[in-house]
């Protein structure tokens, strides 16, 4: 999927040390929350004579829909024929298995527990959300032909000339890149070289090698990318911690003209998605009475504009020679 300047800040910190390890640390929880949230959906509900719609299986006197069911073979690609009722099978029995740990969910108290009532609630309130935007989405126009090529034309770091990069990504805290540091990425050709000089000035770093294809990357990232090469440096800053990538290696992977299709395609209908949130959350707010509170009516007092993106990191422009680009930073989503 092809990444626009919008969530140029996520995925600039999302393969740093910490992010990685902070993941793996709240994965398990995160998944468990997923989990809860989808077998307690119907928490409370009691067992109730079905309105019309047949009935595919009973679980402990709970009814699993025909049209449950429905639901979610229409997101999947159904086989031959013969295989049809196979997968319909399939599907019903992960219904039954999702129907059976919300009662053990049920019987366990979990639909008291204060976490998972509040992970519950926040799910509610984003599917309700989502419904909105799907309803102000509905009729739009998809991209044309010319769109869809006048883009194409205008990025090739993203197709003509696409590169899979090997870089190695420093994250460092963002007050520690000092003058003296930055003379000293100058002249560094090598990872090591710049260890070593985040060592010497007592830095802490976290290193991580990453591998992206351009259209995996920020899209003013991949333009800065393209005419660099290897052991050129780029450094992005978000809020208390930079990034520094280092270039290991590329190599040229062109899309052909399908592969390119599909994903501007893609890029250009979340851009349209973007733009029409933007405009209705604008709407809202202008109709809306808002107060913030304690802190946040201190801050909101002291600057009334709306809330925007931490701002880029600035670098003192005499200490970035020709292999030291600045990278910029996008909105936030």
């Amino acid at each position: 999927m092809i990444m626009n300047d919008m969530e140029a800040r996520v995925i600039v910190t999302v393969d740093s040390a910490e992010t990685l390890k902070r993941g793996a640390a709240g994965g398990e929880l995160a998944v468990a929350l997923c989990w809860l949230m989808l077998v307690l959906a119907g928490v409370g509900c009691k067992p109730k004579p079905n309105a019309g719609g047949q009935v595919a299986a009973q679980v402990n006197g709970h009814e699993v829909t025909v049209h449950e069911l429905n639901q979610r073979l229409a997101n999947v690609e159904l086989p031959t024929p013969e295989l049809a009722s196979k997968v319909k099978q399939e599907i019903l029995d992960e219904l039954i298995d999702r129907e059976l740990l919300k009662q053990r969910a049920v019987d366990m108290k979990f639909d008291r527990d204060p976490q998972i009532m509040r992970a519950i609630e926040q799910a509610r309130a984003t599917i309700l959300a989502e419904a909105v935007l799907e309803r102000r989405m509905a009729g739009r126009p998809e991209p044309t032909a010319e769109q869809m090529q006048a883009f194409q034309q205008s990025h090739p770091e993203l197709f003509a000339k696409r590169r899979v990069y090997e870089l190695g990504q420093f994250t460092i805290a963002r007050d520690g890149l000092r003058q003296e540091l930055l003379a000293q990425f100058e002249r560094a050709r090598s990872e090591r070289e710049i260890e070593q000089s985040l060592k010497a000035a007592k830095v802490d770093y976290a290193l991580v090698a990453v591998s992206r294809g351009a259209e995996q990357l920020p899209m003013e990232l991949a333009s800065k990318l393209l005419p660099m090469t290897k052991g050129d440096i780029v450094i992005f800053g978000d809020g208390p911690e930079a990034q520094l990538i280092f270039i290991r290696d590329f190599r040229e992977e062109p899309l052909d003209s399908e592969q390119a299709r599909v994903n501007i395609k893609e890029y250009l209908v979340n851009l349209d998605r973007q733009t029409v949130l933007a405009a209705l959350v604008k709407e809202l707010r202008a109709k809306a009475e808002i107060r913030y509170l304690g802190e946040f009516e201190r801050a909101a007092a002291a600057d009334p504009s709306p809330a925007k993106p931490q701002d880029e990191l600035v670098l003192p422009e005499q200490a970035l020679p020709s292999h030291v680009e600045r990278g910029l930073s996008g909105l936030v989503k």
